[in-house]
């Protein structure tokens, strides 16, 4: 990766007239950014990068700042325990239920539940409505009185009325364990009648795993997978607007790109020794030797010359 910066000039203490860029990646391989320059030629370089594994360190300009956190990013900020985004989405964070434990990780958070603003339900159309403000595409929505996959803008083949909900629950991950854990979650906070009716409430997680989609369509859940990119590019919107905001005199260049995976490399299939069929073997064979193996029992396996 290329941050394409020069080496910083001498600082002062005059902050007010430090210009900087900030460059927010979801991948590794960002193309360098434009510079930007104050009167006094001083600038400085940093970036956010959601996978930085690619990331050269040895090349980076001095004075160039990056910050990465994969995990964190992943939790907080994409679909998850991802509290920015419920809120933007009408539920009561103040009193989330939020769920911990993921892969023998004790303390990772794996999402949140979450009901409406003193516990009023709310319309599923414009539910799908905000969700579809905040993505911009869905990859899928289920359990809304027919499947739609694909979805934009709002557009569908078919629209069809399927009452209110009571909770979303923002996830990470998507398997029949975390869809018994929202389950649980949700009749504990009063969101749900019962572990077999969540009729209510909204799973709201990346991409689409069958077998926990079908975990949820048993227990009557409203399923909306916005995808696994689409996410990301959602949480770097969001650093982008708080930067904006709090150094509003910061140049922000957003760059979203899928990551490079390096191509694996073949490695050369060796023939096996165990049946030689070099030269050596070959005038054994032509003179009629007939060669012998011990099998795993022990006993003396005979083999013919040009047998097979």
């Amino acid at each position: 990766m290329g941050l394409g910066a020069e080496p910083l000039v001498h600082q002062t203490n005059e902050p007010t007239n430090r210009e900087g860029a900030v460059l927010a990646s979801v991948g590794s391989n960002a193309p360098p950014p434009r510079p930007l320059t104050s009167n006094k030629e001083r600038y400085t370089t940093a970036a956010f990068l959601h996978r930085p594994w690619a990331l050269t360190r040895a090349r980076l300009p001095r004075g160039t700042t990056v910050w990465a956190s994969h995990k964190a990013f992943d939790e907080s900020l994409t679909v998850g325990c991802n509290l920015p985004l419920l809120e933007r989405l009408g539920v009561n964070v103040r009193e989330a239920k939020l769920l911990v434990g993921y892969k023998g990780d004790k303390g990772r958070r794996i999402g949140a539940v979450a009901g409406f603003e003193e516990r009023a339900r709310g319309s599923a159309e414009e539910i799908k409505i905000k969700v579809l403000q905040e993505f911009g595409h869905v990859e899928g929505w289920f359990g809304f009185g027919g499947e739609h996959r694909g979805t934009e803008n709002g557009e569908e083949s078919e629209r069809q009325s399927v009452g209110d909900l009571t909770a979303i629950a923002c996830m990470n991950a998507f398997h029949p364990a975390e869809v018994e854990r929202v389950a649980a979650g949700a009749v504990e906070a009063g969101f749900a009648t019962s572990l077999e009716d969540c009729s209510g409430v909204l799973y709201l997680t990346g991409a689409v795993r069958e077998e926990g989609l079908q975990a949820a369509l048993q227990k009557g859940m409203k399923v909306a997978c916005v995808g696994h990119l689409a996410c990301e590019i959602w949480g770097i919107a969001y650093l982008t607007e708080r930067v904006r905001e709090m150094w509003p005199d910061v140049r922000v260049e957003v760059v979203n790109e899928e990551e490079v995976k390096p191509i694996p490399s073949v490695k050369e299939v060796k023939p096996s020794s165990k049946h030689n069929d070099g030269p050596k073997n070959d005038k054994e064979r032509a003179k009629g030797v007939t060669k012998k193996r011990k099998t795993k029992e022990g006993a003396v396996d005979p083999i013919e010359a040009g047998s097979t």
